[in-house]
C-alpha cells in the first residue's frame, strides 16, 4: 500500500491513478492530488473544497465543491471509472464533466443517474452490477464503485464530486482509477481483491 499503484492492480490501459495513501500522489498537505500514471492528469482542489486528509490514506469530505482539473483524461467511448469511497449521503454525483452537463452518480430512488453524453454506463459495487446502487451505497462502509461503458468522447474536463445542490459532503474517498477500456469481470475482481484489505473489507 502507498506506493505508486500496487503491482497487483490492473495497469493495462490505466490512464489515471489518484491514491491518497501514496505520498507521491498526495504529500499530506496542499491542493494537488497527483496522477501516478505517466499522463500527469493531476487534480487540483477548487475554491470552496473542504476535505480533511486522514493519514490512513483517504480524504474525509466536508461540504466540498469538488476537485477539478482542466483537460481530457481520455476520449475513448468505452471506459471504466473506479472510485474507492464511502458515504451516507442521500444525494450525490460522484463524477461529472464540464459545467455538470455530464455526470455519473446515484442521487435519488431511481438509482442509476447519468447524462446521455456518457453513453449507457453500467454501475457496479464491489464487482457486482447494481442497477439499484442508490439503495446500497449509502451504508457508510467502504466500497469499490465502478462505472463501465462510459463514453468520454465529448468531455472537456473531469471532476470528482458534486454538481449544484447534489453535494457529496458526507463520506470519504481514497483512490480513483480510470481505464480507457472496459475492464473484464476478472480484472475488476483483481482490483477489488488487491485493495479490499486496505479499506477493511
Amino acid at each position: 500500500m502507498g506506493t505508486n499503484y500496487s503491482p497487483r492492480i490492473v495497469t493495462d490501459s490505466l490512464v489515471l491513478c489518484l491514491d491518497a495513501k501514496d505520498i507521491k500522489s498526495y504529500a499530506g498537505s496542499g491542493n494537488d492530488w497527483k496522477d501516478r500514471t505517466a499522463n500527469g492528469f493531476d487534480f487540483t482542489n477548487e475554491a470552496g473544497f473542504s476535505a480533511n486528509f486522514n493519514s490512513e490514506g483517504y480524504f474525509e469530505l466536508d461540504s466540498p465543491d469538488g476537485t477539478d482539473f482542466g483537460g481530457v483524461i481520455t476520449n475513448n467511448t468505452t471506459c471504466t471509472v473506479v472510485i474507492w469511497m464511502r458515504t451516507t449521503e442521500v444525494q450525490a454525483l460522484f463524477w461529472h464533466g464540464q459545467d455538470g452537463s455530464r455526470f455519473l452518480g446515484a442521487y435519488r430512488s431511481d438509482n442509476k443517474e447519468y447524462h446521455g453524453d456518457c453513453g449507457s454506463p453500467d454501475f457496479y459495487m464491489d464487482t457486482v452490477e447494481k442497477d439499484n446502487i442508490y439503495d446500497h451505497i449509502r451504508d457508510g462502509k467502504w466500497h469499490m464503485v465502478e462505472f463501465k461503458n462510459v463514453n468520454f468522447a465529448n468531455w472537456t474536463n473531469n471532476r470528482f464530486n458534486n454538481y449544484g445542490s447534489f453535494d457529496f459532503d458526507d463520506g470519504a474517498v481514497g483512490k480513483i482509477l480510470i481505464y480507457n477500456r472496459n475492464l473484464t469481470a476478472d480484472e475488476s475482481a483483481q482490483n477489488f481483491n488487491a485493495l479490499r484489505g486496505r479499506f477493511g473489507i
